[in-house]
C-alpha cells in the first residue's frame, strides 16, 4: 500500500478518471448503437397498408410525408423513399415515403398565360401540376406561354383541375427560327431526363423499357441507354421537338452506349 497520501491521491484520482471516460464511451456506444446498421430496403410500389409491418421486422418505422396522383401507378403504394434503398442506417430510422393517393384532389387552375416557359414550369410544380407537352408559334415574344390546354382544350384559371394533370403549354418562338442543341442524356433516370429536355424547351417522346423492367420501381431506377435525335453538337433541332427515349437496368449497356457516344463525338 502506498503510505504517501499525495501519491494515493494521485493514483486514486487516476482511477476515478479512466473509470469516468470508459462509461462515458460505453453509454455513448449504447446510446448510438455504435457499428449497428442496418440496410434499407426497398419500399417502391409496397402498399401503405404493409409498410408499417415491413419495416417493423427490420427494426425501422415509416412516416408518410406526402400523397401525390399518378394514374399510371397502383394507388395507395409507395413512389418515393428517404433514405433511398440501400443505404446503411441505425436501427430505429425513420423511412420518408410519399405515397400515391387513392382519389386525386381538384385544385384551381393557375394562371400561366404571359408568364415565361420557366415561371410558368415552377408555378406548375407548386400547384401540384405536370408539364405536358411544349408547342411554339411565331411571337414576339419568345418562350411566353400563349395558352395554356388541357385534354387539346383551353382551360380558364380559376377552373376546378385534378392534382397532377398533365397541361400543355404553346409558346412564343420569337422571330427568329431558334434552333437548340438536343442534351446528352444517356445515364440518366427518367425523371432527370425529363428535367433536362424541359430547360432545353424540349418535349419528350416515347418512353420505351426493355425486358430488365419488371415493376413501377423499376422504371424509376432505369437509367437511359439510347436516345433519339442523338445528342448531335453540330445539329440542333427546333425548339418543342420530341426526344425519345429508351430505359434499362442493365448498367453496362448504358456505360457502353454512353462510351462509343463519346468516341463518335471525339472522331468527329
Amino acid at each position: 500500500m502506498l503510505k504517501n497520501p499525495l501519491l494515493r491521491n494521485m493514483l486514486l484520482m487516476f482511477v476515478i478518471s479512466v473509470f469516468v471516460i470508459w462509461a462515458i464511451f460505453f453509454f455513448i456506444n449504447m446510446y448510438t448503437q455504435h457499428g449497428e446498421t442496418v440496410t434499407v430496403p426497398e419500399l417502391y410500389g409496397i402498399k401503405t397498408t404493409e409498410i408499417e409491418t415491413y419495416l417493423a421486422e427490420r427494426n425501422m418505422s415509416v412516416k408518410i410525408i406526402d400523397s401525390i396522383y399518378d394514374n399510371k401507378r397502383e394507388r395507395g403504394v409507395v413512389l418515393e423513399q428517404d433514405p433511398l434503398p440501400d443505404a446503411q442506417v441505425k436501427k430505429g430510422r425513420t423511412i420518408y415515403v410519399t405515397v400515391n393517393a387513392f382519389n386525386p384532389s381538384s385544385i384551381p387552375m393557375p394562371t400561366l398565360v404571359d408568364l415565361s416557359q420557366r415561371q410558368a414550369l415552377a408555378v406548375l410544380e407548386s400547384y401540384g401540376l405536370k408539364l405536358g407537352s411544349m408547342s411554339y408559334i411565331p411571337d414576339a415574344c419568345r418562350n411566353c406561354v400563349l395558352k395554356q390546354l388541357h385534354k387539346g382544350r383551353d382551360i380558364q384559371p380559376g377552373s376546378p383541375i385534378e392534382k397532377g394533370s398533365r397541361i400543355d403549354l404553346v409558346l412564343g418562338k420569337g422571330e427568329s427560327d431558334e434552333k437548340v442543341i438536343v442534351p446528352n442524356l444517356l445515364g440518366l433516370t427518367l425523371s432527370q431526363a425529363i428535367n433536362m429536355l424541359q430547360a432545353a424547351f424540349l418535349n419528350i417522346g416515347s418512353e420505351m423499357y426493355d425486358q430488365t423492367i419488371q415493376t413501377p420501381a423499376d422504371s424509376v431506377r432505369a437509367r437511359v441507354y439510347k436516345q433519339s435525335p442523338m445528342y448531335m453538337p453540330d445539329y440542333p433541332v427546333g425548339l418543342g421537338s420530341a426526344v425519345d427515349l429508351w430505359l434499362t437496368l442493365d448498367t453496362n449497356l448504358v456505360k457502353q452506349n454512353a462510351l462509343d457516344t463519346n468516341e463518335d463525338d471525339f472522331n468527329d
